[in-house]
């Protein structure tokens, strides 16, 4: 130990309850870019990933429909070994109909990217959680920029919560 290192001890501020969430199915998913790709999302394989195979510009944009309709509570984005290309900054949206959207979250990515690849290095689930509404279309928006780096999602999850 010297004076070129600190060493911080940061506690939580929010633990999640184990079996909160409900794994709902995805009926379909489509994506404004590399459209035939979007089944890597959702084909249980973290070696696979749907990308743009672009950098990210801020535009690309996900949409999942879900069947019955249903409160949803969350997202997670499993990235794996495609890490390097998550979200810079993102926004989750609900709609009841796919026309009419109600943003629910939204904000930079970094650092939970971080904490997912240290606790979860071969999975790195980028999990998104908010407020439970219900909706039968989840739309990811990407909205960050990086001139070098695709937005990589290998496998995407949508979660309600348990009554």
């Amino acid at each position: 130990l010297d004076d070129r290192w600190a060493t911080f001890l940061v506690s939580s501020t929010r633990k999640v309850d184990d079996g909160s969430f409900l794994a709902i199915p995805i009926a379909r998913v489509r994506a404004n870019r590399q459209e035939t790709n979007v089944g890597r999302m959702i084909d249980a394989r973290v070696t696979t990933a749907w990308g743009p195979e672009t950098p990210q510009d801020g535009s690309e944009e996900v949409v999942v429909e879900i069947e019955p309709t249903q409160p949803v509570g969350g997202v997670v984005l499993s990235m794996g070994a495609y890490s390097f290309g998550f979200p810079r900054e993102l926004a989750v949206d609900l709609s009841l109909d796919g026309t009419t959207w109600q943003t629910v979250w939204q904000d930079e990515t970094s650092v939970a990217t971080v904490r997912a690849a240290v606790a979860y290095p071969i999975s790195v689930p980028l999990a998104i959680d908010f407020q439970p509404s219900t909706a039968k279309f989840v739309r990811l928006r990407q909205t960050g920029r990086d001139e070098r780096v695709p937005w990589w999602i290998a496998e995407l999850y949508v979660h309600g919560r348990t009554p």
